[in-house]
């Protein structure tokens, strides 16, 4: 497959007027406690995700707390997809309950489900825990399987999109933001070439994989613990995509690093579902990639340096052995992300 890309990200970062959504907020949570009139709450702005969507925690003594989401407007569309993909899925996987929505403002007052799981991983790493480690890890590609268990409703929206259609777009946003944007590397036409030559055989190689519904960003930072549960979120972008995609982002997360050892004890667990192992290596190396891609942007175009540690993990994972998936990306790419990754030292 050639691959000619087209692809130019939207990069304005409009950000949304948060006026009044304490109150709102207070008033949801007291119906929903069923407590009476609240007391103006502590507000702690959430670390959130990549995108511009806001994220605070409200507390309210001793024991109470909610977080709200605010959806800006260029957003509207992926709000109404999030709300659509929550009633399909609160009842059979394990999400934070939703429990008021303020459809004209994009407001939303959720269950506080907790941190994410990156602290108490990369503590328990630190502290040598490996079992606690893998028996948690296991629970959580448990719920892969059943979020790809049948039977679902084919007209559901998370249907009618696939990750097949997003190859391009990331590569090319790779591209632009981090080889571009991020390290200043402008590839000559020849090299430019052949590493889209080496990107339409990734391309190919994905597209013959068994399929499933995918999460598409299943990874330590979505996952919330609580008192011993888990809870998934950002999960508005689901789509059908490779059965390889969600457990490579969990297991070779770019957040926090997992022993090789414990990585390959769990391969083994799901490796029956595609049995290739050189079609982990390629969903690898599509997946570490796009997110280069997405970690540029977000350092160069937002200033979020915050990103820089995981980037470092990223160049690891496809320096030690995902671009040999591809002679052309290798030697196009390998001499550009050696020296990214020495600068990051």
């Amino acid at each position: 497959m050639r691959i000619e890309p087209s692809y130019r990200p939207n990069t304005e970062d409009p950000r949304p007027n948060t006026y009044s959504f304490i109150d709102w907020a207070c008033q949801s949570a007291a119906a929903v406690w069923r407590v009476g009139r609240l007391p103006t709450p502590e507000v702690r702005p959430l670390a959130g995700d990549a995108s511009v969507r806001q994220f605070y925690r409200l507390s309210w003594p001793p024991d109470l707390s909610a977080v709200v989401m605010i959806v800006p407007s260029e957003l509207a569309e992926q709000f109404t997809i999030q709300l659509s993909v929550y009633a399909r899925l609160r009842h059979r996987w394990p999400v934070p309950t939703l429990w008021a929505v303020e459809t004209n403002r994009r407001w939303v007052l959720m269950e506080d489900a907790g941190e994410p799981a990156q602290a108490w991983v990369a503590e328990a790493l630190r502290r040598g825990d490996l079992a606690q480690v893998q028996v948690l890890y296991r629970s959580w590609l448990g719920l892969l399987q059943v979020l790809q268990a049948g039977p679902w409703d084919d007209g559901w929206i998370v249907f009618r999109r696939r990750l097949h259609d997003r190859w391009v777009p990331e590569f090319q946003f790779f591209e632009d933001h981090f080889l571009e944007g991020w390290a200043g590397v402008r590839l000559s036409e020849r090299d430019r070439t052949r590493l889209w030559a080496g990107f339409g055989q990734v391309v190919d190689a994905l597209n013959r994989l068994p399929t499933g519904i995918c999460h598409r960003d299943y990874h330590s930072r979505n996952i919330l613990l609580r008192d011993g549960r888990s809870a998934i979120v950002d999960y508005q972008d689901m789509q059908v995509g490779p059965l390889t995609y969600d457990p490579v982002s969990l297991l070779l997360d770019c957040y926090v690093v997992l022993p090789e050892s414990l990585v390959r004890t769990l391969w083994a667990e799901v490796a029956d579902r595609v049995p290739d192992e050189t079609a982990w290596v390629q969903t690898a190396l599509q997946r570490h990639v796009k997110a280069l891609g997405t970690f540029g942007y977000q350092v160069a175009r937002r200033g979020k340096t915050v990103y820089l540690p995981a980037m470092r993990n990223t160049l690891d994972y496809l320096l030690r052995g995902e671009l040999a998936a591809e002679p052309d990306v290798a030697a196009i790419l390998r001499p550009v992300l050696e020296d990214v990754r020495a600068r990051l030292e």
